[in-house]
């Protein structure tokens, strides 16, 4: 899919739509490291004046574009400031 840090799990077609499951890694839980699975939907306007045209969801853990969640990337920088080595 050219997205840098998914890894598509399963791509299913429907006479309505095409839903890919991706995922990616998110804090360990547990001793062991953990990925997210978040199927979002894209929803379309059908208004011709419409600006945004299609859209998906969206969440405060997980901005448009971004690769890691914001708990990861804390995680990431806490464990950096406590060892000093690269993560």
């Amino acid at each position: 899919m050219g997205l840098d840090g998914f890894t598509v799990l399963t791509v299913r077609e429907d006479s309505v739509e095409l839903v890919i499951t991706i995922e990616t890694r998110d804090l360990a839980c547990f001793g062991r490291p953990v990925r997210l699975v978040w199927t979002k939907r894209r929803r379309q306007c059908r208004e011709e004046l419409c600006d945004a045209k299609t859209w998906t969801e969206v969440s405060p853990a997980a901005m448009a574009r971004q690769l890691i969640t914001w708990r990861a990337g804390l995680e990431v920088y806490r464990s950096f400031r406590q060892s000093g080595e690269p993560v």
